[in-house]
């Protein structure tokens, strides 16, 4: 039944690459396709996102969204400011996605087909 989950059942991605340079900083990422929600923890802070999505179009990759991001909401926990940074420039990044990848290991969010984040299943 791969993409379909039910909310109790999501998924946590850690994010590996930010525009094709590794992570080391801890942020994840739940995709809730039916909800149409991005959650998660960034570093200091959780977040979460209401997000416009198409219906998937299948692909030998896996499912591809086309997505528009709104309503980025996260906490304002201060912690070091190397964690901070990291932050930001994911929150950034992940507010510019319009396209996601879905496979059964991986997530991927593109900016004008540029692969911007990366993820992999927890």
């Amino acid at each position: 039944s791969f993409p379909t989950r039910r909310s109790s059942d999501l998924q946590v991605w850690q994010l590996t690459t930010m525009r094709g340079r590794r992570v080391d900083a801890l942020i994840v990422l739940s995709f809730n396709p039916e909800a149409a929600t991005l959650s998660g923890h960034a570093t200091c802070n959780t977040y979460g996102a209401d997000c416009r999505i198409s219906l998937p179009a299948a692909s030998p990759q896996g499912y591809r969204y086309t997505l528009a991001i709104a309503n980025l909401k996260s906490g304002n926990t201060q912690c070091p400011e190397a964690d901070m940074n990291a932050e930001a420039r994911y929150l950034a990044l992940l507010q510019k996605a319009d396209a996601l990848l879905l496979t059964p290991y991986n997530i991927t969010l593109f900016q004008h087909d540029k692969e911007i984040l990366h993820f992999e299943l927890q």
